[in-house]
């Protein structure tokens, strides 16, 4: 007999989801070496070792100009991510309107079949009938507008002048989201080269200091170990 004094079994914990990784709009490698370029400007900017660093002609304006560049890198950082925020919306908005201009042509076609029962007909193809159009962007442009050139040599009976309207609105539609879409991309693109040029500038700038440090502060004197980090540099090691 069981004892009904038992407690029940502990239920297991559940397994935490393991947090998502946030989408990163522009390199880690290269928000690392405007990070690097950051902290070796601030170094460049204490009073502890700016009069050290201006005999190897790393003076104040030069610092400056380095702390400058790093603000216009971050800048270009919040464009790229506002143009990616941007574009996800705008994909949003030209998938409703495909949606749209796809239901349009099925209208169209739906009415074409109606003159050409006939499933051999070769007449059905100048609707584009049984063709996805879902992942062809191209093809959807194209095929919509020949549909529309055909409706106007060729009007369907069964298809009323407001039908052929909405079909035109739909694809015009389609078109401004997609190109919209396209200046975006624009941007995201252009956001990001003018980020790899400047923390290619940043590192150029960012070693020149360290090289000063490492002439001024010898990685072979124990003492310099912790100016050396403060640089970013190796206590033990020359800089590369």
């Amino acid at each position: 007999m069981s004892d009904t004094n038992t407690p029940a079994p502990t239920p297991p914990e559940p397994t935490p989801e393991k947090p998502k990784r946030a989408h990163a709009f522009i390199s880690q490698t290269l928000i690392g070496e405007v990070t690097t370029g950051r902290e070796v400007a601030a170094q460049g900017a204490n009073v502890d070792y700016a009069a050290a660093l201006a005999t190897k002609n790393i003076d104040a304006a030069y610092v400056a100009d380095l702390t400058a560049k790093v603000a216009e890198a971050d800048g270009y950082v919040t464009d790229a991510g506002n143009e990616s925020t941007q574009k996800k919306s705008t994909t949003i908005i030209e998938n409703t309107k495909k949606a749209a201009l796809i239901e349009c042509i099925g209208g169209v076609q739906a009415c074409a079949k109606l003159k050409y029962p006939d499933l051999k007909d070769p007449m059905r193809a100048r609707y584009y009938i049984g063709v996805k159009f879902s992942t062809n962007h191209k093809l959807l442009e194209t095929s919509s507008q020949a549909i529309l050139n055909r409706l106007a040599a060729d009007p369907l009976p069964a298809m009323k002048p407001e039908d052929v309207v909405a079909l035109q609105a739909a694809r015009d539609a389609y078109i401004a989201a997609e190109d919209t879409q396209t200046g975006d991309q624009v941007g995201i693109t252009i956001a990001h080269s003018l980020f790899e040029a400047k923390v290619k500038v940043i590192s150029e700038m960012r070693r020149h200091i360290q090289y000063a440090v490492d002439a001024l502060w010898p990685c072979t004197r124990p003492a310099n170990a912790g100016v050396r980090v403060a640089f970013k540099l190796h206590a033990n090691r020359p800089a590369k």
